[in-house]
């Protein structure tokens, strides 16, 4: 079934999209995805909790799925919270308009199983759920969520992107202006041909994924070390899940924990493997100076607390010390 992207929420009824806003029926949720089924993250993280959970429902909870291209991932959360459909699997920064409490979470050293014994999963979702949101799960991008790619070798330069023009959203920009470079906003779906193009000379993406997107064809270099976390989540309207029986909330549950898991180590393995194989697609490696690499995790750490406290500060600072006290976070 193909939907249409809207630009306005309030203009647009659940009719028109061919879906109900009335509680959801839990043997048929509907999923909007902010990656298209050809990506890495899709692949790894939405295909593999919606088989868990229908092993784990004996085929009792079944997904209907949709994309990007019905609704825009910058314009997902409000389909979310009024309940046109039940999950949402996307990145906060995409909702950054509504919250930037959930990018405090690229702040923290992906460790999914001590995430939710020690509070950290359980205060973010605290939090949310004062959105009419619940957190389902928080799928790590590996062991270090970022990496660029540019037109320029860096080596010898006291920054490495001094002089260059570089994607940004709200994650990157701080990491930007640290290595030196000039931050243009754009969406993900601009950098192939902004690069192609002259606009910008680098970009930064995640580790696993530039190979779906064919940055190769248009970016001469990878640049090294990856660096920081990064995370996507899967939300469901709260609603909806106040809706299910307790079976089924634990078997959801149990499904999301696992796929955590699953994707960590997948998408570590992924991002590896694509290291190779850009290289052998004719991109060379370009590395930052020693001093960049030493601190540019802290630095994204530092910038991701930094956003989240620009919604709330006592509520980013609170999740802040409990991955403190865990020793995930500085």
């Amino acid at each position: 079934m193909k939907f249409k992207t809207f630009k306005t929420m309030g203009l647009v009824s659940a009719i028109a999209l061919g879906l109900s806003v009335s509680s959801a029926v839990a043997e048929n949720l509907k999923l909007l995805s902010s990656w298209a089924s050809n990506q890495a993250t899709y692949r790894v993280n939405v295909e593999t909790f919606v088989a868990k959970v229908g092993e784990y429902t004996d085929g009792q909870v079944e997904f209907s799925i949709i994309g990007p291209e019905s609704i825009s991932p910058l314009e997902q959360i409000e389909p979310l919270q009024t309940g046109i459909v039940d999950l949402v699997f996307s990145h906060p920064a995409y909702h950054a308009g509504t919250t930037k409490i959930g990018m405090g979470a690229d702040g923290i050293a992906v460790d999914p199983e001590k995430w939710r014994e020690t509070g950290i999963f359980d205060a973010f979702d605290e939090y949310y759920q004062t959105l009419g949101i619940k957190v389902i799960g928080i799928m790590p991008l590996g062991e270090s969520g970022f990496r660029f790619v540019t037109n320029q070798a860096v080596e010898g330069r006291d920054h490495s992107f001094d002089g260059m023009k570089v994607r940004a959203n709200a994650s990157y920009i701080n990491i930007i202006e640290k290595l030196g470079g000039s931050p243009v906003p754009l969406s993900g779906g601009e950098i192939y041909s902004s690069l192609q193009n002259g606009v910008i000379d680098a970009a930064p993406w995640g580790a696993a994924g530039i190979v779906d997107f064919k940055l190769n064809e248009v970016a001469d270099y990878v640049l090294q070390p990856d660096f920081g976390s990064l995370s996507n989540w899967m939300y469901m309207n709260l609603d909806t899940w106040n809706g299910l029986n307790a079976e089924t909330q634990a078997a959801i549950t149990r499904a999301a924990a696992e796929t955590e898991l699953h994707a960590l180590s997948e998408i570590t393995q992924i991002a590896a493997d694509e290291l190779v194989v850009l290289q052998e697609k004719g991109m060379e490696i370009t590395s930052m100076n020693e001093v960049e690499q030493a601190n540019i995790s802290d630095w994204m750490a530092e910038a991701m607390w930094g956003l989240a406290m620009e919604t709330d500060a006592d509520v980013a600072n609170a999740i802040r010390e409990t991955a403190r006290a865990a020793g995930l976070t500085k």
